[in-house]
Parts: C-alpha cells; sequence; structure tokens
C-alpha cells in the first residue's frame, strides 16, 4: 500500500513521525511532501521531500499513491490551493483522500469546490477531537527509541524546569492555540527567585536542540491552562522527565481510549496551582526521580510506535476495503448527541469565556494602573481579614 502525505508545515514535527512509523512498523510505504519546511522560521524538524526542491518525485509518487493524506484542509480537486496543483487529477482514479485534522483552527475550513473527493476524515487525540466528531481518532507518534527521545542520568540533572512554547500569547487571547505563555514564565521567574531554579525555555530552535534541551531537565511545563496536551508533554515523557499539565476530562477519557490505559502520567495541574506544586516538588529530587521513571515506563507500555502506528495502518485498510466500518471502528467514542457534544466540548468552552472578559477589560490598561489596582485590591483584602478576625 503506497500513501503520500500532503502537509503545508512541518505541524511541529507530527507528520514526519508517522510517516517514519509507518515505513518501519507497517507494511505501507509512505512518503511526505511538505509546502514549506521553513514556516516556523528557526524551529525546524525533520523532513522528507519538498514541494519545491523534489516537485518531479513528489508528483510521480503522487501518481502512484494508494492514498493521499493531507493535513491541511484545503481544495484537493483544483489547482486554487497553495500548492497550485490539481491533485485528483493526477492521482491515480482508485485513489482515496484522508483528511487529518491537527487543530481546532480546521473548523473554520469551508468545502467549497472539493464535493467531488470522496474525503475520509481522522482528527489527532488532543483538543480538536471534540470538534470533529464524524472524524476517526488516531494517535500521534513519538519515536520512543530515538536517542533524543530517551532518559538521560538523571545524577547528571540541575534542578531545573522545561517550557517549550510555540506562540507568546496569553491565557486568555485563543481558546486552544495557546499554553498561556506570559502567564507560564511570570509565574517561572517568581519561582526562580525565590528558589534559585534554573529555567530552561525553548522557544525558536531547532526541534533537535529543542529536545536536548529538555532531555536535561528535571521537571517539564506543558499546556496549564486550555484542558488539553500537546506533542511536548508526550516528548518530555518520553525521555523520562515528569510534566505538569491540566487536562480535563475529555482529554483525559480520549487518550485512555487510544492507549487502553487506566492511569494517565501527567501531574494534572493547573496555572493557578502550578506554583505551590512546583516549589513543593523541588526539593524532593528522588520522588522527582520516581516519577521520571514511571512516565518513561508508562510510555513504553501505551505509546510505543510499533502499537500506535498499527491505527493507521488498519483505518488506511478500512478505507480501501471496508469503508463503512471506517467511522464505526475508531477507537474512542465519538460524540455524536447533543448530550455528548455538549460535554465533550460547549461546556469547557462555555466556562472558559466566563472567566475570559476580565482579562479583556484590563487587557489594554497601563501597566502601572494595574499595579496600583493590584495593592489597593491586597489592602482591601487585608482590612477584611483583619476584621473577620
Amino acid at each position: 500500500m503506497r500513501v503520500v502525505h500532503i502537509t503545508m508545515t512541518p505541524l511541529a514535527g507530527s507528520p514526519i513521525r508517522i510517516v517514519k512509523a509507518l515505513n518501519a512498523h507497517t507494511e505501507v510505504t509512505a512518503r511526505l511532501v511538505n509546502l514549506k519546511p521553513n514556516a516556523y522560521g528557526t524551529r525546524t524538524f525533520p523532513e522528507d521531500l519538498l514541494w519545491s526542491a523534489d516537485h518531479e518525485e513528489a508528483i510521480e509518487l503522487i501518481g502512484k499513491a494508494d492514498i493521499l493524506h493531507f493535513h491541511h484542509p484545503f481544495p484537493v480537486d483544483e489547482e486554487n490551493n497553495p500548492f497550485c496543483f490539481n491533485f485528483k487529477s493526477h492521482a491515480p482514479k482508485s485513489c482515496r483522500f484522508v483528511r487529518h485534522h491537527h487543530s481546532v483552527r480546521n473548523t473554520a475550513y469551508k468545502r467549497h469546490h472539493d464535493e467531488s473527493v470522496d474525503l475520509f476524515e481522522l482528527v489527532v487525540p488532543h483538543s480538536a477531537e471534540r470538534y470533529f466528531p464524524q472524524a476517526r481518532v488516531v494517535p500521534n507518534i513519538i519515536p520512543i527509541n530515538d536517542q533524543d527521545y530517551q532518559p538521560v542520568d538523571f545524577a547528571q540533572k540541575a534542578t531545573s524546569i522545561s517550557f517549550s512554547p510555540s506562540s507568546n500569547r496569553s491565557r486568555w487571547a485563543d481558546r486552544w492555540e495557546t499554553k498561556g505563555t506570559p502567564e507560564v514564565l511570570r509565574m517561572l521567574r517568581r519561582l526562580r527567585k525565590k528558589t534559585g531554579i534554573e529555567l530552561n525555555i525553548a522557544q525558536n530552535m531547532p526541534h533537535q536542540e529543542c529536545m536536548a534541551l529538555k532531555q536535561k531537565s528535571m521537571l517539564a511545563i506543558d499546556d496549564l491552562v486550555t484542558g488539553s496536551y500537546h506533542l511536548s508533554a508526550l516528548e518530555s515523557l518520553s525521555q523520562g522527565v515528569p510534566v505538569l499539565c491540566y487536562t480535563d476530562d475529555r482529554a483525559q477519557d480520549v487518550l485512555r481510549d487510544i492507549t487502553g490505559a487506566n492511569r494517565l502520567p501527567f501531574i494534572n495541574t493547573h496555572i493557578d496551582d502550578a506554583a505551590g506544586i512546583l516549589e513543593n516538588l523541588i526539593g524532593e529530587r528522588e520522588l522527582i526521580k520516581e516519577l521520571g521513571n514511571s512516565s518513561r515506563a508508562w510510555m513504553e507500555k501505551y505509546f510505543c510506535p510499533e502499537r500506535l502506528s498499527a491505527h493507521y495502518a488498519d483505518a488506511y485498510i478500512d478505507i480501501l476495503e471496508n469503508k463503512l466500518y471506517f467511522t464505526i471502528k475508531s477507537v474512542s467514542p465519538r460524540p455524536t448527541t447533543s448530550v455528548d457534544i455538549w460535554k465533550a466540548s460547549r461546556m469547557s468552552d462555555v466556562a472558559w469565556q466566563r472567566r475570559q472578559p476580565l482579562y479583556h477589560r484590563y487587557k489594554n490598561t497601563p501597566r502601572k494602573l494595574l499595579k496600583r489596582l493590584e495593592q489597593s485590591l491586597r489592602r482591601k483584602f487585608k482590612r477584611l481579614t483583619r476584621q473577620l478576625r
């Protein structure tokens, strides 16, 4: 079976890891074609074929593909797309088309011209899963046996915390596309001033350098604000580094479903509680070491590439041979009723929106004024506390 993956950006290295795992652990022959390898500037990832440099080879592979696996939403049956290429007309008539949703932003995409393409939909088990109930859930893949993803000697680690945000958005600036970078950094810097802990902040660097920085850290911060988790959390777990991450009920349920695990490895922590938990952990090196060993053991048991790549191979077989079972056989129960959909997505969105207006009310207020307001509120709180005594 020949599968060609098509992506507009590296997507944090997710497509290339899927392709490598398929080639190594299944009978699928997979290749990846990327349009914009430098879409993130200095934050680069391993590549396979580039649309500009390997154009002829890419077109030849598309012309022989059994499945074209698209990682971004755009019309595939016309040249009015970022590739300026009609994938349907160049692919064999028997070729099947897959659209893989990695982000909640894909919900804004409306198909206009690709109704003539029989599209099968996949979705990652992170935040996007709850917004694509029609899609089959497939896991992201972590190459846990590669050197960059393995633990290093804990005794050689300094007392340090890693944080690798891909944007500088505030926790309230976006529902999902954020790790609350400004708020987390303020919290970590206060903690550094109080405890002397080292901070390994990985931003705007090649992925291999980022992995090396995380590998030598004692603890890792992922997403403390949205209720989901990211590839960076799974990478640190594979390295035997305990990860603080806030996951809501839906994220936990789907991850259990797709791995078969009865427990999850994250230190489930909200940003409002993280400082106290980190301060408590910092002096407990042996406990941190045990948490890291447990994290690595969980990844070895539930996230090995051999096991997870089979989800893709099975989905491809269903696409080619058992179309009726493609969605039915999705590992995670899909939210279909109004109750399921409300619990899966709208409930957490409403809670976030109710907390959000305070941020928007004061986000353009000068810092000095906000500081005075904060000091005034603190004084009032202290007076009230004394009165209650």
